[in-house]
C-alpha cells in the first residue's frame, strides 16, 4: 500500500514539474528596467530574456559598465561572443550553439548614458526590442541628487505618478525604442542645470554638466521697426547672396503687416535702401530684392561702418517716440577684426539678431570669427544663429521666436566656486528649446556646488548647482571620447596657385598701380623724378579682397599709397583650393619714372628668334660661330674666316 502511496506522489510531482516547466517555456519571458538618474546621468539596468542573439542601439554618449548571464544552464555549454561592448554605439551578443528556437535565455546589462536636451526638456533614450515577440519592460525609476526637485516624469508621452521620494513605476512599450522624459524646477530664469561630479585625484573632479533652455511662450510684442544690415561683398558668392535675399525677406514677412523696415548693404562702404523704414509691401520688398543683385557685389566688409549708418537711420527714424526696434546682422562671417570700442546700442533700440548664413556644402565658419559675432549679440543681449541655405523658412521661425523669448543664453562659464578655481567657458549660445553639454575637469575633491555664469537679455545671470556624486566608471565613456576628439585641430592655411594669383594681379592690379602712380601731382622736380619700391601684402578669403597693407615703402608719397591700397580692392580674385583660409599674397613693385634701357645683345632680333624657333644648339666646330665686334661708331660687322 505504501508503495502505491509513493508512486502515485512522485506521479503527482512529475506532473507538477511538467506543467511548471511547460509554463515557463509557455512564459513570454522577463524584461524588468531599472534606471538611476544622478545629476545629468542615467545608469540603465537591464534585466531580460534573450534568443541566440541581441543588438542594442545605444543613445549617444553611452557605453556598456558591465554584462552577465543570470542562466547557469546553459554556461559551459556555449560560446558568447561579444561585439562593441566597450566603446560607444551598437552592443551585439551572439550565444553560439545555442538553437534559434530554444528556450530564451536570462541577461543582465548595464550602461550609462548622459541625459540630453530636446525641445526644451532633459530625455533619455533608451533602445527597443528586436526580438519577434518581445514583451513590454517593468519600468522603475529613481531619482537621486542634482538640487532641484522634479517637476514631472513622462514616459512615452504618458505623465507618471510618484511612488515616493522621487520614485515611479510604469510600463514600456513592447518593441519601440522610448524616451523618458524629465522636468524639474528651473534652477534659474531661463536655464534648468543638471551636474553630475567624480573625484579623480586627490585635487580633481570629472564633472559633467547638461544645460537645457525651457520652451516659454512668446511675452514679448512685436517690433515696431526692422533694420536689416545685410553684407553684400564678394566672399558671400551668387549661392550665399540668394539665400540672404530668401532669408531677410522670409523674416519680415513672418512679422505683422504693421511692421516697417529698412535696409543697410556692406561691402568697404555702408549704403542704405530707403531714407526712410517703409511698410513691407510687394514694391519695397522688390526693391530690395533689386539691389541684392550680383553686380552689385564688392570687396571688403566694414560692418562697423553699416552699423554706424543704421543708428543714424534709427535715430532719424525714431524721433521722440522710440517705439521698439529689431536690429537683424545678415552675413557670411568672414570680418576683419572688429574694433574693440564698437558700440552697437545706438542702432539696436531693441534686440538684436546676428545670423551668419553660409550656402549648402560651404566650409563652416572660423571659430574666432564665431566668436566674435557672438560676443556683438551678447553685448546688448539678442540672437546668434549659424544657417545654411537648407530649411531656411523653419530658421526664420526659430529667430522669430527666439526674439520674442528675449533672445539667446551667452558666455556660459563653469566654475567650482572656491576662490581662485579655474573658469571653463562652454561655446555657443542657447536658444529657447536648445541645450548642450559641457564634460570638463575642475579642481576640488569634495565638490559641494557648481557655479555657473551666463549672459541673458544684456544681464549677468548666476547659477548655483549641486551636482550628484557618482561612481567615476560613470564617467569613463564620456571623458574617453572627450579626449579622442580634443587634440588640437592642426593650423589651417589657405592655399592658391602662385600662376593664378600672378594672372589675376598682372592683368587687373598692376594697371590700376601704374595709373596711380602716372597721376601723381607734379609740382617738384623731386616729384617729376620720384622712385622707390613698395611691398604690399593682399589678404585674400572666400574671393574677396578683405585687406591691402603696406609693409615696407620708400616713394614717401602718402597720395599713391592710399591709391594704390583702394585699387587693390578693385580686383577680382579666386577662392582659395581645398578651403576658405586665408590666403596673403605679397606684391613687390618697383616705381620710376622711364624704364631702363635693356642691355644690348648680339643681334637685335635675337630675343624675338629665340621665342619663336626656341634655343640654337651649336656644333662642337669653332669655325661655325660667328665673330661680332662692336666699334665705336655702333655699326657692327661680322668676319668669317676663310676657307
Amino acid at each position: 500500500m505504501s508503495w502505491r502511496i509513493r508512486s502515485a506522489g512522485i506521479a503527482l510531482l512529475m506532473v507538477v514539474f511538467g506543467m511548471c516547466a511547460r509554463a515557463q517555456a509557455d512564459s513570454p519571458g522577463v524584461h524588468r528596467v531599472s534606471i538611476r538618474i544622478a545629476g545629468a546621468l542615467a545608469l540603465v539596468d537591464v534585466t531580460r530574456t534573450m534568443g541566440a542573439a541581441l543588438d542594442l542601439d545605444l543613445p549617444p554618449g553611452a557605453a556598456i559598465v558591465d554584462w552577465k548571464i543570470l542562466d547557469w544552464k546553459i554556461l559551459g555549454a556555449t560560446r558568447l561572443r561579444l561585439q562593441s561592448a566597450a566603446g560607444q554605439g551598437d552592443f551585439g551578443l551572439r550565444i553560439a550553439g545555442l538553437a534559434a528556437n530554444g528556450p530564451p535565455v536570462l541577461i543582465r546589462y548595464r550602461f550609462t548614458a548622459p541625459l540630453q536636451c530636446r525641445d526644451g526638456r532633459l530625455v533619455l533614450r533608451v533602445p527597443g526590442s528586436l526580438e519577434a515577440s518581445p514583451i513590454a519592460a517593468d519600468v522603475r525609476v529613481l531619482l537621486t541628487g542634482g538640487g532641484s526637485a522634479q517637476d514631472f516624469v513622462e514616459l512615452a508621452g504618458t505623465r507618471l505618478q510618484s511612488t515616493g521620494r522621487g520614485r515611479f513605476r510604469a510600463q514600456a512599450p513592447a518593441r519601440a525604442a522610448w524616451e523618458l522624459a524629465f522636468g524639474f524646477r528651473d534652477s534659474g530664469p531661463a536655464l534648468t542645470v543638471r551636474a553630475a561630479v567624480a573625484p579623480v585625484s586627490a585635487t580633481d573632479s570629472e564633472v559633467v554638466v547638461q544645460f537645457c533652455r525651457p520652451r516659454r511662450s512668446a511675452d514679448r510684442p512685436p517690433p515696431e521697426r526692422v533694420m536689416l544690415v545685410v553684407d553684400r561683398s564678394r566672399s558671400v558668392g551668387l549661392a550665399g547672396l540668394a539665400d540672404e535675399r530668401m532669408l531677410a525677406r522670409g523674416l519680415v514677412e513672418a512679422l505683422p503687416s504693421s511692421v516697417r523696415f529698412n535696409a543697410v548693404f556692406f561691402d568697404r562702404t555702408a549704403s542704405a535702401l530707403f531714407p526712410l523704414p517703409r511698410e513691407a509691401t510687394r514694391e519695397a520688398l522688390d526693391l530690395f530684392s533689386a539691389a541684392m543683385a550680383p553686380a552689385l557685389m564688392t570687396n571688403g566688409s566694414d560692418l562697423p561702418a553699416a552699423l554706424r549708418l543704421a543708428a543714424r537711420l534709427s535715430v532719424a527714424a525714431n524721433g521722440d517716440s522710440p517705439g521698439r526696434n529689431w536690429l537683424v546682422i545678415i552675413t557670411d562671417g568672414a570680418l576683419p577684426d572688429l574694433p574693440a570700442d564698437m558700440n552697437i546700442g545706438d542702432a539696436a533700440v531693441g534686440d538684436v539678431a546676428v545670423l551668419v548664413l553660409r550656402a549648402e556644402g560651404d566650409d563652416p565658419v572660423a571659430e574666432r570669427d564665431r566668436r566674435r559675432l557672438e560676443d556683438l549679440a551678447a553685448s546688448v543681449g539678442g540672437v546668434a544663429r549659424q544657417l545654411s541655405g537648407r530649411g531656411l523658412a523653419d530658421s526664420v521661425r526659430e529667430t522669430v521666436a527666439a526674439l520674442h523669448a528675449g533672445g539667446d543664453i551667452f558666455s556660459i562659464r563653469l566654475s567650482s566656486g572656491t576662490r581662485g578655481a579655474a573658469v571653463h567657458d562652454v561655446p555657443g549660445s542657447f536658444g529657447p528649446g536648445q541645450g548642450g553639454q559641457a564634460v570638463v575637469k575642475l579642481g576640488g575633491h569634495a565638490m559641494t556646488s557648481l557655479i555657473v555664469r551666463s549672459r541673458w537679455h544684456g544681464r549677468a545671470e548666476s547659477i548655483r548647482v549641486i551636482p550628484a556624486h557618482v561612481d567615476p566608471l560613470w564617467m569613463r565613456p564620456l571623458f574617453q571620447a572627450v579626449r579622442r576628439s580634443g587634440a588640437p585641430a592642426p593650423v589651417v592655411r589657405g592655399q592658391m596657385d602662385r600662376g593664378v594669383v600672378r594672372n589675376a594681379l598682372s592683368l587687373t592690379y598692376l594697371p590700376r598701380a601704374r595709373a596711380c602712380y602716372l597721376g601723381r601731382p607734379v609740382k617738384s622736380a623731386a616729384d617729376l623724378d620720384l622712385r622707390g619700391r613698395l611691398r604690399l601684402e593682399l589678404s585674400l578669403e572666400r574671393g574677396e579682397m578683405r585687406e591691402a597693407v603696406i609693409r615696407q615703402s620708400t616713394l614717401g608719397h602718402p597720395e599713391i599709397e592710399a591709391c594704390l591700397r583702394e585699387a587693390a580692392f578693385a580686383v577680382d580674385v579666386p577662392r582659395a583650393m581645398f578651403n576658405d583660409a586665408p590666403v596673403v599674397a605679397a606684391l613687390n613693385l618697383v616705381f620710376a619714372p622711364r624704364t631702363p634701357a635693356a642691355q644690348s645683345d648680339a643681334s637685335a632680333l635675337g630675343r624675338e628668334i629665340d621665342l619663336l624657333l626656341g634655343p640654337i644648339t651649336f656644333s662642337g666646330d669653332p669655325g661655325d660661330l660667328l665673330d661680332v665686334r662692336v666699334r665705336p661708331d655702333y655699326k657692327t660687322t661680322s668676319s668669317k674666316p676663310a676657307n
